[in-house]
């Protein structure tokens, strides 16, 4: 004859099954988390990798030229509310159309432009709004640089666009090429979020400019004749 379960029998089961079904809830919670947070941090990655790769590669093909009325960089330092997003334009040359294949026939030379903006390309100085980082491109050169062409939005999320410049000894938060030529290099930071703001992911980039240098002066010879008694 078997024996049936008495209650402090049935009452240890069902607390020791009610344990079991937490602890594997809890599990694929957690599981679920992580794989949102993962998600989320690859997403904000990207789009600080997306942002700091396209800005590195217009830097690369900067226009150097001894007449600096052909080479362009300038540097400005602007705040959306308490990050950075700073703004650089240059002079490139790209052997890449702007306009698409079929295009119209376009040169090597071409202004580019970044700078942080809202949805439609507005800047958001002071505003704290969702940023974009823009890129502007005019193949067709003119007296107005800061105008015209094809803008494009590279990447989202971006919270913090700094950009600065070296001019050999120290690195400048501001620079205008027709006052302070060209740079030596260029270091990029910038940090992104992801579409629902819970993590943040960093890239950075530092460019050199390279060219030929200016020789050095001759030195000067001293002369060691013997002085006179």
């Amino acid at each position: 004859m078997r024996r049936g379960l008495t209650l402090v029998e049935l009452i240890v089961g069902i607390v020791v099954l009610s344990l079991v079904v937490s602890m594997v809830a809890s599990s694929i919670s957690s599981i679920g988390r992580a794989r949102t947070i993962a998600v989320a941090r690859a997403d904000a990655f990207a789009q600080a990798r997306v942002a700091v790769d396209r800005i590195a590669a217009a830097v690369v093909q900067i226009a150097r030229d001894q007449d600096l009325q052909q080479a362009r960089f300038l540097l400005t330092s602007e705040q959306n509310g308490a990050n950075s997003a700073d703004e650089l334009m240059m002079l490139i040359r790209s052997m890449q159309p702007v306009r698409g294949e079929y295009g119209e026939p376009e040169g090597a030379d071409r202004e580019v432009q970044f700078r942080i903006g809202d949805a439609g390309g507005r800047p958001t100085y002071g505003k704290g709004a969702e940023s974009i980082l823009w890129e502007r491109t005019d193949p067709a050169l003119d007296q107005y640089l800061d105008g015209g062409g094809i803008a494009v939005a590279v990447a989202s999320g971006i919270e913090s666009l700094s950009i600065e410049a070296f001019d050999g000894e120290s690195w400048m938060q501001t620079w205008d090429s027709d006052r302070d030529g060209l740079p030596w290099g260029v270091r990029i930071n910038v940090t992104a979020h992801d579409t629902r703001h819970r993590v943040r992911a960093y890239g950075h980039r530092l460019i050199a400019i390279d060219r030929v240098a200016t020789p050095w002066p001759p030195a000067e010879e001293e002369d060691e004749g013997e002085e006179g008694a």
